[in-house]
């Protein structure tokens, strides 16, 4: 009988360290559950803001962007302004060259007739310049504005040149 008293016994301290060590693991599977969770709203509160900077950010150079385009178009607008009332000043000019050569002789008007034939080379080029800057964009601004300077300073120069001949 003590042989039977001492092996309930022991299957009975077997038993209890079985429950005691389930209700171990248990309360562990409930701490690696719950820390488990816990990353998952952290990394999901992470997400939303994150996505939160990047729409407000995507927003701010939205707005950036209209407004240099904004800009942009305002600032060219303004100069084929300009551009074009240099080519009607330049062209009242060019009338005046042209009528005063109707009324010269001999050498003069050889020469006046080689001026207008270099002047109107000039005015084509400047004016073609002009259809470039209605079609540039801000990346090839500086160079249509460039070579559209340089066209109207190459007209200006040979109507400034005729000029004193009359």
């Amino acid at each position: 009988m003590n042989r039977s008293i001492k092996l309930f016994v022991a299957t009975l301290a077997l038993g209890l360290t079985a429950v005691a060590c389930d209700k171990t693991a248990q309360q562990d599977q409930d701490k690696v559950n719950q820390a488990q969770q816990t990353a998952s709203d952290k990394i999901a509160q992470a997400q939303a803001e994150s996505t939160t900077k990047i729409t407000s950010a995507q927003v701010t150079a939205n707005q950036q962007i209209a407004s240099a385009t904004a800009d942009f178009m305002k600032m060219r607008e303004s100069y084929r302004h300009d551009v074009q009332t240099n080519l009607i000043d330049t062209d009242t000019k060019i009338q005046n060259l042209d009528d005063k050569e109707r009324t010269l002789k001999a050498q003069a008007k050889i020469d006046m007739d080689k001026n207008l034939a270099d002047i109107s080379a000039k005015r084509s080029a400047f004016v073609s310049d002009i259809g470039v800057i209605d079609q540039s964009t801000a990346t090839s601004w500086d160079a249509a504005k460039a070579k559209t300077d340089q066209a109207y300073t190459d007209l200006k120069s040979a109507v400034d040149k005729a000029t004193p001949t009359l």
